[in-house]
């Protein structure tokens, strides 16, 4: 089982410093029925990031005759995600310097509609927002080849699995958490804040994804 958990850790800080998703959740946390919205959000967010990894991972175990994913296709799989996570920087780089250059930044315009959503269709917005994201994906199907590629029955893919999906939701819980610790003044001073990861996206996303492009090839 630890085995299996240390190979997919790395993984987690990618998702956790996702700059956009936390400040969805600020974004719900603040409109009606907010903490609620928040919670489905995160919990949405946690379980999207749990079977997208596990599923994957125990498929790519299943397609091969051994009882894991062969080292071969364990460094195919690896070199052709870095290669995508390079497509990635370069676009986010591209976004970068352009927002250096321009006068005004620009966020995704859903940004701005999260805080009308119904109730119901928080959650399921979560696991839109996370598999709309390239950067997000790749990360995933990297951990998944990671968990494929390590020996262990299901209750241990299941459990690393499991601890890098909370890992990766502690950044979309922290404005939830703050409502709860710091109650209705703090998510809005929270929310204050909110271009400061809005502002970050293309940064992180080109740092993040050059990172770990050198991880898998190393």
């Amino acid at each position: 089982m630890g085995g299996a958990i240390l190979a997919v850790l790395p993984f987690a800080p990618g998702l956790l410093l996702s700059p956009l998703p936390p400040v969805a959740t600020s974004m719900l946390a603040m409109a009606d029925d907010g903490r609620r919205r928040a919670r489905l959000f995160t919990l949405y967010w946690w379980g999207g990031v749990l079977l997208a990894s596990l599923a994957a991972g125990l498929a790519l175990r299943l397609s091969t005759p051994g009882v894991r994913l062969a080292d071969h296709a364990d460094r195919l799989a690896s070199m052709l995600l870095a290669v995508a996570l390079v497509a990635v920087a370069l676009v986010r780089g591209y976004g970068l310097v352009g927002c250096r250059y321009r006068s005004t930044w620009r966020s995704p315009t859903w940004l701005w509609r999260v805080g009308t959503l119904p109730t119901n269709r928080a959650g399921p917005f979560a696991v839109r927002v996370l598999c709309t994201d390239p950067l997000h994906l790749l990360i995933l199907a990297a951990a998944a080849v990671a968990l494929a590629a390590t020996p262990g029955g299901w209750p241990a893919q299941l459990a690393a699995a499991a601890l890098l999906a909370l890992a990766g939701t502690l950044g979309v819980a922290l404005p939830l958490i703050v409502s709860y610790v710091a109650g209705w003044s703090g998510s809005v001073r929270l929310h204050a804040l909110r271009s400061t990861p809005i502002r970050a996206y293309h940064g992180v996303g080109f740092w993040l994804s050059v990172g770990y492009a050198a991880f898998l090839l190393t």
